[in-house]
């Protein structure tokens, strides 16, 4: 259960939280010692800085597991330039950014379900795969903070979407009286590799013989 309690530091209270036995300093208080009046501003030019930069990059590659390396590197390249902001705000907002890249989504459908009559075998299914690489952002790989300020820009990587069309195989569908295969087959179901599969992307169709 976390917890805040004061330390008292030449002179100086700063507040220590405690969470799952693990003590972080507040940094405001740190800052407010130095500089009463603009502690914000403080912070700011800390943070700005290209040496912070890679430390709290190192921090996150560590203990955070959705950190997203491929947009801190926008960061560390402006890191120290004149026209380059950050804030504990935006750090925590950034720091997460979605990546869509080498993601593939499937949607598998039985036939048999749709038409009874059909020859096809019971476990037979057809999937449709939709996939995205170059995308590090929403709607382009430029992100911009509050004020307009470019605080990521990827611009030089193309984005494209690939749409996939493949066989499936729904394994819970196939007859066995044997207790150890139902067990094997309702395993493997939680794992689809609809391959052979025909990729459309960026107006080309292509043949992929295996797709993840």
């Amino acid at each position: 259960m976390s917890k805040n309690k004061k330390i008292n530091v030449q002179g100086v209270e700063i507040v220590l939280y405690e969470d799952n036995s693990n003590d972080f300093i507040s940094l405001t208080d740190i800052a407010r010692h130095k500089n009463p009046e603009h502690t914000d501003d403080l912070i700011k030019n800390w943070m700005r800085n290209r040496n912070t930069i890679e430390l709290l990059g190192f921090w996150e590659t560590i203990y955070n597991p959705d950190f997203k390396p491929v947009e801190f590197d926008g960061f560390r390249k402006q890191a120290g330039l004149n026209s380059f902001v950050m804030t504990p705000k935006r750090w925590i907002e950034s720091r997460t950014l979605k990546d869509y890249n080498a993601q593939t989504y499937w949607l598998s459908i039985n036939i048999k379900s749709f038409f009874k009559q059909t020859k096809l075998p019971s476990w037979f299914n057809i999937a449709l795969g939709y996939g995205a690489n170059g995308m590090f952002a929403a709607s382009s790989n430029i992100v911009k903070d509050d004020n307009g300020n470019i605080i990521f820009n990827r611009n030089d990587i193309a984005r494209y979407r690939q749409f996939y069309l493949a066989p499936d195989i729904d394994f819970t569908k196939i007859k066995t009286h044997s207790k150890f295969f139902k067990i094997v087959f309702f395993a493997l179901n939680a794992f689809k590799f609809p391959t052979p599969a025909l990729a459309l992307s960026q107006g080309c169709l292509q043949w992929k013989w295996i797709v993840f």
